[in-house]
């Protein structure tokens, strides 16, 4: 005789809703213990990446994962560096928030626990952990509109003032 049992496990990300995200698409990362994928959402919805599969080898062990949203290689931060060449100067890496088209990126590092045990009667039994408890990720981004205006002043002359200087004040 040959004994086996095997379950399937399904994560999920979820992005948080906010209309003036309006239709974007958001990208997910799940890797670890030998798994990497990504998997897309809109505002609102959920990631739901490709079902784990555990067997009765798979026996009384944890295995862990990370999700992360992937942030554009073109968002950049405040000081205008892209995220792409955040990391030039290793020792100095560059930190966000990460921005583009008014999207700020959550970069939360979600951690993910999966534990396997087998019941002795071919079922397996699973208990998923999303950052020690069992609520699925919340990938929250803000959205903020911004616009940058040079003002310049000019006073008018009069030769009668002679080099005298004005200051401005806005």
């Amino acid at each position: 005789n040959t004994y086996g049992a095997e379950i399937y496990v399904d994560l999920h990300a979820t992005k948080n809703g906010n209309r003036k995200l309006g239709e974007s698409v958001f990208t997910f990362k799940l890797k670890g213990d030998n798994v990497s994928e990504q998997k897309t959402a809109k505002q609102g919805k959920t990631a739901d990446f490709t079902p784990i599969r555990y067997t009765d080898e798979d026996d009384n062990k944890t295995f862990t994962y990370t999700i992360t949203e992937i942030v554009p290689n073109d968002a950049k931060n405040a000081d205008k560096v892209e995220y792409k060449d955040r990391n030039v100067d290793p020792e100095n890496p560059a930190v966000g928030p990460w921005t583009k088209d008014g999207i700020t990126y959550d970069e939360t590092e979600h951690t993910v626990t999966v534990a396997i045990t087998d019941n002795g009667d071919g079922t397996l039994t699973k208990v998923v952990k999303y950052d020690g408890k069992d609520d699925v990720p919340v990938f929250t981004n803000t959205y903020g509109a911004e616009i940058y205006v040079d003002l310049h002043a000019t006073k008018n002359g009069n030769t009668k003032l002679g080099e005298t200087v004005f200051t401005f004040e806005l």
